[in-house]
Protein backbone atom coordinates (compact mmCIF):
# COMPACT_ATOMS: atom_id res chain seq x y z
CA UNK A 1 0.00 0.00 0.00
CA UNK A 2 1.45 3.46 -0.96
CA UNK A 3 1.14 6.82 0.28
CA UNK A 4 -2.35 8.46 0.07
CA UNK A 5 -2.37 11.80 -0.02
CA UNK A 6 -5.69 14.09 0.63
CA UNK A 7 -6.98 17.39 0.06
CA UNK A 8 -10.58 17.93 2.09
CA UNK A 9 -12.32 20.71 -0.26
CA UNK A 10 -14.98 23.01 1.62
CA UNK A 11 -15.94 24.92 -2.00
CA UNK A 12 -16.24 23.59 -4.80
CA UNK A 13 -13.64 23.36 -7.42
CA UNK A 14 -10.58 20.87 -9.15
CA UNK A 15 -7.86 20.28 -8.36
CA UNK A 16 -5.77 17.24 -10.54
CA UNK A 17 -4.97 14.67 -8.97
CA UNK A 18 -2.09 11.98 -9.34
CA UNK A 19 -2.11 8.40 -9.05
CA UNK A 20 -5.15 8.29 -7.56
CA UNK A 21 -5.75 4.87 -5.98
CA UNK A 22 -7.66 2.95 -3.84
CA UNK A 23 -8.32 -0.87 -3.77
CA UNK A 24 -11.03 -3.45 -2.71
CA UNK A 25 -14.71 -3.03 -3.27
CA UNK A 26 -14.66 0.62 -1.65
CA UNK A 27 -12.47 1.91 -4.48
CA UNK A 28 -10.58 0.71 -7.38
CA UNK A 29 -7.25 2.05 -9.11
CA UNK A 30 -6.90 4.56 -11.54
CA UNK A 31 -3.13 5.32 -12.56
CA UNK A 32 -3.04 8.03 -14.30
CA UNK A 33 -0.18 11.04 -15.35
CA UNK A 34 -0.60 14.70 -13.74
CA UNK A 35 -3.07 16.63 -15.65
CA UNK A 36 -4.97 13.52 -16.88
CA UNK A 37 -8.03 13.50 -14.46
CA UNK A 38 -9.65 15.26 -11.81
CA UNK A 39 -10.46 13.12 -9.12
CA UNK A 40 -12.94 13.98 -6.24
CA UNK A 41 -14.18 11.51 -3.47
CA UNK A 42 -17.22 12.59 -1.93
CA UNK A 43 -18.45 11.61 1.56
CA UNK A 44 -21.46 13.60 1.17
CA UNK A 45 -22.92 15.57 4.00
CA UNK A 46 -25.12 15.86 5.95
CA UNK A 47 -25.53 19.45 6.91
CA UNK A 48 -28.86 21.73 5.77
CA UNK A 49 -28.74 22.32 2.99
CA UNK A 50 -26.19 19.98 1.23
CA UNK A 51 -23.54 21.54 -1.28
CA UNK A 52 -20.99 19.65 -3.18
CA UNK A 53 -18.68 21.14 -0.72
CA UNK A 54 -17.34 17.71 0.85
CA UNK A 55 -14.95 16.24 -1.67
CA UNK A 56 -11.62 14.69 -1.22
CA UNK A 57 -9.22 14.70 -3.80
CA UNK A 58 -6.49 11.59 -3.26
CA UNK A 59 -3.09 10.78 -5.07
CA UNK A 60 -1.04 8.13 -4.61
CA UNK A 61 3.02 8.38 -3.99
CA UNK A 62 5.64 6.21 -4.00
CA UNK A 63 7.60 5.80 -1.20
CA UNK A 64 8.36 7.02 1.99
CA UNK A 65 8.62 10.97 2.12
CA UNK A 66 7.95 13.82 4.13
CA UNK A 67 4.72 15.30 4.08
CA UNK A 68 4.51 19.40 3.25
CA UNK A 69 1.43 21.13 3.85
CA UNK A 70 0.82 24.99 3.68
CA UNK A 71 0.35 27.67 5.85
CA UNK A 72 -2.71 30.32 5.71
CA UNK A 73 -0.52 32.23 3.21
CA UNK A 74 0.33 29.93 0.95
CA UNK A 75 3.47 29.32 2.03
CA UNK A 76 4.69 25.72 2.24
CA UNK A 77 5.56 23.63 6.21
CA UNK A 78 6.98 20.34 6.34
CA UNK A 79 3.94 18.67 8.40
CA UNK A 80 6.10 15.57 9.36
CA UNK A 81 7.52 11.98 7.93
CA UNK A 82 4.98 9.84 6.74
CA UNK A 83 4.73 6.37 6.10
CA UNK A 84 3.23 4.14 3.58
CA UNK A 85 -0.82 3.73 4.47
CA UNK A 86 -1.11 7.04 5.71
CA UNK A 87 -4.18 9.65 4.99
CA UNK A 88 -2.36 13.25 3.91
CA UNK A 89 -4.34 16.41 4.51
CA UNK A 90 -2.36 18.56 2.57
CA UNK A 91 -3.75 21.92 3.74
CA UNK A 92 -6.73 23.48 5.84
CA UNK A 93 -9.80 25.36 4.06
CA UNK A 94 -11.67 27.88 5.93
CA UNK A 95 -12.50 28.36 9.62
CA UNK A 96 -13.44 26.11 12.12
CA UNK A 97 -16.54 24.33 11.11
CA UNK A 98 -14.95 23.37 7.58
CA UNK A 99 -11.70 22.54 9.42
CA UNK A 100 -14.00 20.09 11.54
CA UNK A 101 -14.76 18.27 8.64
CA UNK A 102 -12.01 18.29 6.71
CA UNK A 103 -10.82 16.38 9.58
CA UNK A 104 -13.86 13.67 9.99
CA UNK A 105 -13.62 12.85 6.82
CA UNK A 106 -9.97 11.88 6.65
CA UNK A 107 -10.76 9.81 9.18
CA UNK A 108 -13.75 8.23 6.81
CA UNK A 109 -10.58 7.79 4.44
CA UNK A 110 -8.39 6.12 6.49
CA UNK A 111 -11.43 3.51 7.32
CA UNK A 112 -13.09 2.98 4.44
CA UNK A 113 -9.49 2.45 3.21
CA UNK A 114 -8.26 0.69 5.81
CA UNK A 115 -5.29 2.88 6.55
CA UNK A 116 -3.49 3.37 9.38
CA UNK A 117 -2.61 7.28 10.03
CA UNK A 118 -4.31 10.62 9.54
CA UNK A 119 -0.96 13.17 8.98
CA UNK A 120 -2.78 16.74 9.75
CA UNK A 121 -0.86 20.02 8.42
CA UNK A 122 0.46 22.62 10.23
CA UNK A 123 -2.07 25.84 11.62
CA UNK A 124 -5.75 25.84 10.87
CA UNK A 125 -8.56 27.32 13.21
CA UNK A 126 -8.70 24.14 14.24
CA UNK A 127 -5.78 24.57 16.68
CA UNK A 128 -7.51 27.24 18.48
CA UNK A 129 -9.35 24.85 19.81
CA UNK A 130 -7.80 21.53 19.49
CA UNK A 131 -3.94 20.36 20.02
CA UNK A 132 -4.30 18.20 17.66
CA UNK A 133 -0.78 16.19 16.44
CA UNK A 134 1.19 15.75 13.32
CA UNK A 135 -0.23 12.20 13.54
CA UNK A 136 -3.68 10.79 14.39
CA UNK A 137 -3.36 7.00 14.60
CA UNK A 138 -6.64 5.60 13.28
CA UNK A 139 -8.23 1.98 14.38
CA UNK A 140 -9.76 -0.16 12.06
CA UNK A 141 -13.44 -0.16 11.94
CA UNK A 142 -14.68 -3.27 10.04
CA UNK A 143 -18.05 -2.03 10.77
CA UNK A 144 -17.88 1.15 8.80
CA UNK A 145 -16.31 -0.18 5.52
CA UNK A 146 -19.21 -2.95 5.78
CA UNK A 147 -21.83 -0.16 5.62
CA UNK A 148 -20.11 2.11 3.82
CA UNK A 149 -20.38 1.60 -0.20
CA UNK A 150 -17.85 3.50 -2.59
CA UNK A 151 -18.53 3.55 -6.39
CA UNK A 152 -17.44 5.82 -9.34
CA UNK A 153 -19.08 8.16 -11.54
CA UNK A 154 -18.10 10.01 -14.47
CA UNK A 155 -18.99 13.31 -14.93
CA UNK A 156 -16.51 15.96 -15.73
CA UNK A 157 -14.12 15.32 -13.87
CA UNK A 158 -13.84 11.56 -11.99
CA UNK A 159 -16.01 11.30 -9.39
CA UNK A 160 -15.79 8.70 -6.67
CA UNK A 161 -19.12 8.75 -4.17
CA UNK A 162 -18.92 7.30 -0.46
CA UNK A 163 -22.83 6.35 0.66
CA UNK A 164 -23.97 5.17 3.92
CA UNK A 165 -22.29 8.06 6.01
CA UNK A 166 -24.45 8.86 9.05
CA UNK A 167 -24.48 11.44 11.98
CA UNK A 168 -23.21 9.61 14.06
CA UNK A 169 -19.72 8.33 12.15
CA UNK A 170 -19.39 12.30 12.68
CA UNK A 171 -19.79 11.83 16.51
CA UNK A 172 -17.66 8.92 16.63
CA UNK A 173 -14.67 10.74 14.66
CA UNK A 174 -14.41 13.71 16.78
CA UNK A 175 -15.41 12.76 19.39
CA UNK A 176 -12.49 9.89 19.66
CA UNK A 177 -9.97 11.50 17.20
CA UNK A 178 -10.24 15.07 18.14
CA UNK A 179 -11.58 15.84 21.83
CA UNK A 180 -9.32 14.28 23.83
CA UNK A 181 -7.03 17.19 21.93
CA UNK A 182 -8.82 19.79 23.79
CA UNK A 183 -7.54 22.71 24.72
CA UNK A 184 -7.03 24.22 28.15
CA UNK A 185 -9.70 27.17 27.48
CA UNK A 186 -11.80 24.49 25.37
CA UNK A 187 -11.85 22.06 28.60
CA UNK A 188 -13.20 25.04 30.77
CA UNK A 189 -15.29 26.30 28.88
CA UNK A 190 -17.37 23.41 28.24
CA UNK A 191 -17.27 22.47 31.97
CA UNK A 192 -18.73 25.66 32.65
CA UNK A 193 -21.67 24.67 30.55
CA UNK A 194 -22.28 21.12 31.40
CA UNK A 195 -23.07 22.36 34.77
CA UNK A 196 -25.72 24.72 33.05
CA UNK A 197 -28.61 22.71 33.97
CA UNK A 198 -31.43 25.37 32.81
CA UNK A 199 -33.56 24.15 29.53
CA UNK A 200 -32.17 26.32 27.39
CA UNK A 201 -32.88 27.13 23.90
CA UNK A 202 -29.11 28.46 22.01
CA UNK A 203 -29.62 29.67 18.11
CA UNK A 204 -26.68 30.28 16.50
CA UNK A 205 -26.37 33.28 13.72
CA UNK A 206 -24.23 33.75 10.99
CA UNK A 207 -23.89 37.62 9.61
CA UNK A 208 -20.41 38.88 7.86
CA UNK A 209 -19.77 38.49 4.40
CA UNK A 210 -22.98 36.33 4.21
CA UNK A 211 -24.88 39.01 4.94
CA UNK A 212 -25.36 40.88 2.01
CA UNK A 213 -24.21 37.69 -0.31
CA UNK A 214 -25.31 35.77 -3.35
CA UNK A 215 -23.87 32.68 -1.58
CA UNK A 216 -26.57 29.54 -1.12
CA UNK A 217 -25.19 29.79 2.58
CA UNK A 218 -26.42 33.41 2.67
CA UNK A 219 -30.17 32.26 2.96
CA UNK A 220 -30.99 33.44 6.36
CA UNK A 221 -34.05 32.09 8.10
CA UNK A 222 -37.00 34.74 9.21
CA UNK A 223 -37.00 36.42 12.65
CA UNK A 224 -40.48 34.62 13.34
CA UNK A 225 -38.48 31.07 13.58
CA UNK A 226 -37.79 32.42 16.60
CA UNK A 227 -41.01 32.79 17.76
CA UNK A 228 -42.22 29.16 16.36
CA UNK A 229 -39.42 27.36 18.11
CA UNK A 230 -39.80 29.12 21.73
CA UNK A 231 -43.45 28.33 21.42
CA UNK A 232 -43.60 25.07 22.06
CA UNK A 233 -44.86 22.58 24.93
CA UNK A 234 -40.72 22.62 26.14
CA UNK A 235 -40.84 25.37 28.54
CA UNK A 236 -37.62 27.17 28.32
CA UNK A 237 -36.48 28.51 30.71
CA UNK A 238 -33.93 30.97 28.83
CA UNK A 239 -32.82 31.54 25.32
CA UNK A 240 -29.31 32.76 24.28
CA UNK A 241 -27.60 34.11 20.86
CA UNK A 242 -24.85 33.15 20.03
CA UNK A 243 -24.04 35.72 17.02
CA UNK A 244 -20.68 37.07 15.36
CA UNK A 245 -18.59 39.54 16.98
CA UNK A 246 -19.95 41.93 14.43
CA UNK A 247 -23.55 42.10 15.98
CA UNK A 248 -25.41 43.05 12.54
CA UNK A 249 -27.36 40.29 12.02
CA UNK A 250 -30.79 41.91 11.32
CA UNK A 251 -32.93 39.71 14.16
CA UNK A 252 -30.78 40.63 16.67
CA UNK A 253 -32.89 43.57 18.00
CA UNK A 254 -35.93 41.16 17.41
CA UNK A 255 -34.60 38.75 19.52
CA UNK A 256 -33.32 40.72 22.29
CA UNK A 257 -36.60 42.43 23.32
CA UNK A 258 -37.93 38.88 23.54
CA UNK A 259 -35.50 38.73 26.77
CA UNK A 260 -32.90 36.33 24.94
CA UNK A 261 -29.28 36.85 25.98
CA UNK A 262 -27.13 37.81 23.56
CA UNK A 263 -23.21 35.84 23.23
CA UNK A 264 -20.21 36.85 21.32
CA UNK A 265 -17.07 35.68 23.17
CA UNK A 266 -14.53 34.15 22.72
CA UNK A 267 -13.99 31.28 20.12
CA UNK A 268 -14.25 28.56 23.45
CA UNK A 269 -16.33 29.85 25.11
CA UNK A 270 -19.17 30.28 22.18
CA UNK A 271 -18.10 26.80 20.78
CA UNK A 272 -18.72 24.97 24.16
CA UNK A 273 -22.00 26.81 23.99
CA UNK A 274 -23.16 25.23 20.58
CA UNK A 275 -21.39 21.57 21.65
CA UNK A 276 -23.51 21.48 25.14
CA UNK A 277 -26.85 22.61 23.64
CA UNK A 278 -29.47 20.20 24.23
CA UNK A 279 -31.96 22.46 21.95
CA UNK A 280 -30.14 24.62 19.16
CA UNK A 281 -32.02 26.30 17.06
CA UNK A 282 -30.20 26.51 13.33
CA UNK A 283 -30.78 30.06 11.60
CA UNK A 284 -28.61 29.36 8.49
CA UNK A 285 -26.55 26.93 7.06
CA UNK A 286 -23.09 26.85 9.12
CA UNK A 287 -20.43 24.06 9.71
CA UNK A 288 -19.49 25.98 12.68
CA UNK A 289 -22.65 24.79 14.21
CA UNK A 290 -23.37 21.78 12.51
CA UNK A 291 -20.32 20.20 13.29
CA UNK A 292 -19.83 21.10 17.00
CA UNK A 293 -23.28 19.53 17.61
CA UNK A 294 -20.93 16.52 17.11
CA UNK A 295 -19.65 17.30 20.53
CA UNK A 296 -22.42 16.73 22.26
CA UNK A 297 -22.30 13.93 25.02
CA UNK A 298 -26.06 14.50 25.32
CA UNK A 299 -28.94 13.30 22.79
CA UNK A 300 -29.28 17.27 21.03
CA UNK A 301 -32.56 18.10 18.96
CA UNK A 302 -32.22 20.34 16.35
CA UNK A 303 -34.25 23.18 15.07
CA UNK A 304 -33.70 23.45 11.39
CA UNK A 305 -35.42 26.11 9.08
CA UNK A 306 -34.39 23.52 6.11
CA UNK A 307 -37.69 21.62 5.96
CA UNK A 308 -39.21 20.40 2.25
CA UNK A 309 -42.22 22.05 1.81
CA UNK A 310 -43.40 19.08 -0.37
CA UNK A 311 -45.22 16.80 3.17
CA UNK A 312 -46.14 19.21 5.51
CA UNK A 313 -47.45 17.89 9.05
CA UNK A 314 -48.23 19.09 12.42
CA UNK A 315 -48.36 16.37 14.78
CA UNK A 316 -47.80 13.29 13.60
CA UNK A 317 -43.83 13.46 12.28
CA UNK A 318 -41.39 10.68 13.34
CA UNK A 319 -38.81 11.96 14.82
CA UNK A 320 -35.27 12.10 12.43
CA UNK A 321 -32.70 10.95 15.08
CA UNK A 322 -29.90 8.28 14.93
CA UNK A 323 -28.03 6.29 17.65
CA UNK A 324 -24.35 5.65 19.04
CA UNK A 325 -24.98 2.58 21.17
CA UNK A 326 -26.72 3.75 24.09
CA UNK A 327 -26.71 7.48 23.17
CA UNK A 328 -28.75 9.82 20.66
CA UNK A 329 -26.51 11.70 18.19
CA UNK A 330 -29.18 14.26 17.51
CA UNK A 331 -32.43 14.13 16.52
CA UNK A 332 -33.83 16.88 14.02
CA UNK A 333 -37.07 19.03 13.75
CA UNK A 334 -37.41 20.56 10.62
CA UNK A 335 -39.46 23.45 9.02
CA UNK A 336 -41.08 24.26 5.90
CA UNK A 337 -40.95 27.99 5.37
CA UNK A 338 -41.75 29.12 2.04
CA UNK A 339 -39.42 31.43 0.32
CA UNK A 340 -36.67 29.72 2.58
CA UNK A 341 -34.69 28.50 -0.55
CA UNK A 342 -34.44 31.76 -2.47
CA UNK A 343 -31.63 33.90 -2.43
CA UNK A 344 -32.17 37.37 -1.06
CA UNK A 345 -29.85 40.51 -0.93
CA UNK A 346 -29.71 44.26 0.46
CA UNK A 347 -32.81 45.83 1.83
CA UNK A 348 -35.18 42.98 0.30
CA UNK A 349 -33.54 40.58 2.59
CA UNK A 350 -33.62 42.30 5.72
CA UNK A 351 -37.27 43.16 5.20
CA UNK A 352 -38.13 39.54 4.18
CA UNK A 353 -36.98 38.65 7.62
CA UNK A 354 -38.26 40.84 9.46
CA UNK A 355 -41.77 40.95 8.31
CA UNK A 356 -42.32 37.09 7.62
CA UNK A 357 -45.33 36.30 8.91
CA UNK A 358 -45.03 33.37 11.51
CA UNK A 359 -48.33 31.42 10.47
CA UNK A 360 -46.75 30.71 7.26
CA UNK A 361 -44.14 28.28 8.67
CA UNK A 362 -44.91 25.05 9.74
CA UNK A 363 -43.49 21.47 11.01
CA UNK A 364 -42.43 19.35 8.37
CA UNK A 365 -41.40 15.52 7.95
Amino acid sequence: MKLIHVWTFTYPGIVRAIHFSIQDRHTLWLNRTINETDVCIDFGSLIEPTHNDTCLSIRRLDGTQAAVGRRSDGTQAAVGASREGDIVIEMWHGRLGNNLMQFAHAVFAAKVSGQFNVITPPGGSVRKLFEVPSSVEIEPDEDFRARVECGQSLREYFHMKCTGIEQADYKRALSKYLWPYRTRDVNDACEREASNTKRELVIHLRSGDLLDSTHLKSRFAPCSFFDVIVNQDIGFESVRVITEPDRKHPCLPYFAAKNASLQSESLAADACAVMHADHIGFFASSSFSYMLIHFNPNAATVYSPFGSCESVGDHHCEPNFQVIGARTAAQYVKYCIPGMDQVRRGRDKINWMKHYPKGQITRSC
